[in-house]
């Protein structure tokens, strides 16, 4: 793996508790984890003091936090902005204890008893996100926009008109940024290294998830470099370019309680329906790890404490 790069996870995948996933991160020598939903909750609704417990279990794991995986904008346009706005706070408050100021946000539907057309449906998530982005500001967290089919940010076209509005340039000040989800762009219809080659000097973090198109049954899920979406040629053009920022993996291989409460697009691998989410949570990790060792020869980056 190219030296500075480091790998995280959606460690939730594996288990709903936080001793189920820190055993599942060290089994899969990954010492970050992107926090979502843990011991019954998620992570914009974590009490201070079960975040303040899991904070003395992550350091003493040798575990940090790379991004808090939050719930925010994925709703309709229609739902109370101040929900999302408290969410924010309460998120400030457990990145506080935790160590993390990154958060996951997502664009909005535009499911309202009337939907909007379509630059109504833009300007009304635009407004939205940048009440988000003021608070964050005065917070001092930094948003990281997920792309995601049915939100107003599901396409290329759509992302890069938030983008143009919203992310910052200056990466030493930057409150929004952007992540790249592979399997998101895929499942919308993109080409995804097209879709690449367009945002990629807008990309500060990949979502590592991948599918592939059965002939009757839709958009399967598969590991790292095994699907359609061009993982290897995009990170190994990532590489090549500089990139400096963060690698999740989301594998979504199987329905893990975690991924139904992500609204998912693409169906389990049906071939790993007897391995159960911890099993897969593996596979998933091994298939990153030999992908991201086949964009470098430098892969001394990975932890061995299995």
């Amino acid at each position: 793996m190219p030296a500075g790069w480091v790998l995280s996870a959606f460690a939730d995948e594996a288990g709903e508790s936080a001793g189920e996933q820190l055993a599942a991160l060290r089994k899969a020598g990954l010492d970050w984890i992107d926090l979502r939903n843990v011991d019954g909750y998620n992570v914009s609704d974590l009490p201070l003091a079960d975040a303040r417990r899991l904070r003395q279990r992550l350091d003493a794991a040798g575990v940090r936090v790379g991004m808090l995986g939050s719930p925010i904008g994925k709703c309709s346009l229609d739902c109370n902005l101040e929900e999302d706005l408290g969410k924010l706070r309460h998120l400030a408050a457990v990145g506080n204890i935790i160590g993390c100021g990154s958060v996951r946000i997502f664009s909005y539907y535009n499911s309202k008893a009337e939907p909007l057309q379509e630059e109504g449906w833009r300007a009304e998530a635009v407004q939205r996100l940048r009440a988000l982005k003021k608070e964050a500001s005065r917070l001092g967290m930094t948003l990281y926009l997920e792309n995601e089919g049915g939100l107003f940010g599901d396409t290329v076209e759509r992302v890069q008109s938030l983008l143009r509005e919203l992310r910052d340039e200056d990466e030493g000040a930057r409150i929004f940024g952007s992540i790249f989800d592979f399997d998101n762009y895929l499942q919308v219809g993109e080409d995804v290294w097209k879709a690449w080659q367009t945002l990629r000097d807008v990309t500060d973090a990949f979502h590592l998830k991948e599918s592939r198109h059965t002939p009757t049954n839709g958009f399967e899920h598969v590991p790292l470099g095994q699907g359609e979406v061009n993982s290897l040629k995009i990170l190994q053009d990532a590489k090549q370019r500089g990139f400096k920022g963060s690698l999740s993996l989301e594998p979504h291989l199987t329905r893990s309680p975690a991924v139904l409460k992500t609204g998912p697009h693409g169906r389990a691998n049906v071939n790993l329906d007897s391995i159960g989410a911890a099993g897969t949570f593996q596979i998933a990790a091994e298939a990153a790890w030999e992908v991201l060792g086949s964009v470098s020869s430098f892969s001394s980056a990975r932890v061995t404490n299995v």
